[in-house]
């Protein structure tokens, strides 16, 4: 019999009979909040059984045919069950030893290992990672001991001997941002030799790593894939879009000409800010209000670079962590304000250090500048878990009570041009407007439309003046809003992932089109849109692409 299980964010699972097609799908009521994560489990003569995690922390196994739970219910994890897998059990030293093992990863941090049949650990969970633990698998070394890999929001693989787990695990950084997959591959047609491990993330990269080696094997794949762009008006060329990409390459896109030129950075680039003012730079280096580009890697080493690449200061490090969100905030002295992996937010100044200030639970994956509340400005922090928090940008003491804005993950914010509303984009596929007090946010509008996650998010004016917002989606669609009507006005089909949008320029032909740029998992893509009526009634959209995979650059940057 062969079965096919999903896990909804209903909490059920659904059992379908891949041979009755027409049949109706065996449900089980499997967990309390979204079940996120469903595995085969190996099964004693011809039974069929099914393991599942979920958001209200708990392991299950079921019996896929008739729906009974067959283990008591796996408790331990604080938190969601990210994954659920299976591995053989080591040597068994006794008939009744389990022949498989069941693996939890949950965004606690931690790993847990479970005896199917008595619903009880096995051994002590596994803590290492410094963010939310996504997958695992399990490979066997050579001398034929089996060894288990994880990987987590921190961007690290890490490797456990599960006969020694109270060691510390050797660890691998293998990715800007989060992982989320990790397999074993054998080598070759023989499949002889220690296999190759497969991770991907969410900076779009595939990589091949060996287990025995901190370095990936061969170059990853689809380099070209866009992290983000940069086009703020600060920036030493504030017509162009400054483009992170996976490779950690930084560049420069001028789409007027279509031409996109590489940066020299003296370091494998994870973010990009504008900033200007006394970086504690030597004198006569640079003046204080000029802007500068703040490079931020993957360790978060810092350079300040200037026009025509000249670096102002030496490399500093403002965080020894893994950021995964920068924003300068414009005052003096300069300062920048990011977010970790480990759901802490901080804050970096030249002569002053800053505590750690935790956060959320889970990695930081936005922030944003609030300008019309006090006298500077609040920052606003979104994170993995869903939540929102406002800060005060000087202190980081909270200004506000976490709210549950989403109810996975928060992909991205950005503030309307004119009406102080905040956006939020979120892996329910929704987009949420929120008005802003001193100490508080109030949904006052939802949009949706696309059919998974939402990432990017940017904002522009109407021709009446009126507040619009673009959005990407993860399936490959850009939409175009009215924010007062809440009404979709235009669709555009590109057909791959968005993973960021640019600006929202005036085409220059005085109608009502409108030019973005947009980065995706195979480069850049400029685009012309028409907004139509600004009222409900969309018009069919024109869509202009431009060197799309990077053909042509003012300078060679790449194959």
């Amino acid at each position: 019999m062969a079965l096919l299980v999903s896990a909804g964010g209903d909490g059920l699972l659904k059992v379908w009979d891949l041979g009755r097609p027409d049949s109706e799908p065996l449900t089980i009521e499997a967990h309390q909040g979204p079940a996120v994560s469903v595995a085969a489990v190996p099964a004693p003569g011809s039974g069929s059984l099914v393991a599942s995690g979920g958001a209200d922390g708990l392991v299950r196994v079921w019996d896929a045919v008739d729906g009974r739970s067959v283990m008591s219910p796996g408790r331990g994890h604080i938190g969601t069950v990210n994954s659920v897998s299976t591995i053989p059990a080591p040597a068994r030293s006794s008939p009744e030893a389990p022949y498989t093992w069941l693996v939890s990863c949950g965004s606690d941090r931690t790993v847990r290992l479970w005896d199917v049949a008595s619903g009880e650990e096995v051994l002590e969970p596994l803590q290492g990672h410094t963010g939310p633990v996504f997958a695992a698998d399990c490979f066997t070394e050579p001398s034929g001991e089996n060894r288990l890999a994880t990987v987590g929001g921190d961007g690290t693989v890490r490797l456990w001997d599960l006969a020694r787990a109270d060691q510390e695990p050797h660890q691998i950084l293998a990715h800007v941002g989060e992982v989320h997959a990790i397999r074993s591959l054998a080598r070759g047609t023989s499949g002889v030799g220690t296999p190759l491990l497969v991770t991907a993330g969410d900076d779009s990269v595939v990589r091949l790593f060996d287990p025995t080696r901190t370095e990936p094997v061969g170059d990853p794949l689809s380099p070209r894939a866009v992290v983000s762009l940069h086009s703020d008006a600060q920036m030493v060329d504030s017509t162009a879009e400054y483009v992170v990409r996976a490779d950690g390459s930084l560049a420069v896109w001028r789409p007027e000409d279509a031409r996109l030129t590489r940066i020299p950075a003296p370091l494998n680039v994870a973010h990009l800010a504008s900033l200007s003012g006394d970086l504690g730079q030597q004198p006569g280096t640079a003046s204080p209000l000029e802007p500068v580009h703040a490079i931020v890697s993957t360790n978060g080493t810092t350079v300040f670079q200037r026009r025509g690449s000249e670096e102002i200061s030496a490399a500093r490090r403002i965080t020894d962590r893994a950021p995964t969100s920068i924003l300068s905030w414009p005052e003096r002295p300069a300062r920048l304000l990011f977010g970790l992996a480990t759901g802490e937010v901080g804050i970096w100044e030249p002569a002053q250090e800053h505590p750690l200030v935790r956060a959320h639970n889970g990695p930081v994956t936005s922030l944003a500048r609030i300008k019309h509340i006090g006298a500077s400005g609040v920052l606003v922090s979104a994170g993995d878990d869903g939540k929102l928090r406002m800060w005060n940008p000087t202190t980081l003491a909270p200004m506000s009570e976490p709210l549950q804005a989403h109810p996975g993950r928060i992909w991205s914010l950005a503030v309307a041009n004119t009406s102080r509303r905040l956006l939020t984009s979120g892996s329910d596929g929704s987009v949420r407007i929120w008005h802003l007090e001193h100490d508080a946010f109030q949904q006052i509008g939802i949009l949706t439309g696309h059919s998974g996650d939402v990432h990017p998010l940017a904002t522009f004016s109407l021709p009446d003046g009126r507040d619009a917002v673009l959005t990407g989606g993860h399936d490959g669609t850009i939409k175009a809003w009215n924010i007062d009507a809440e009404v979709c006005l235009t669709t555009m089909f590109l057909g791959m992932p968005i993973h960021a949008l640019g600006a929202v320029a005036d085409a220059g032909d005085e109608s009502a089109h409108r030019f973005v740029t947009v980065g995706t998992s195979r480069g850049i893509i400029s685009a012309t849109f028409s907004l139509g009526p600004t009222g409900p009634t969309p018009r069919p959209q024109r869509r202009k692409l431009a060197c799309p995979f990077d053909q042509g650059p003012a300078e060679p940057y790449g194959s």
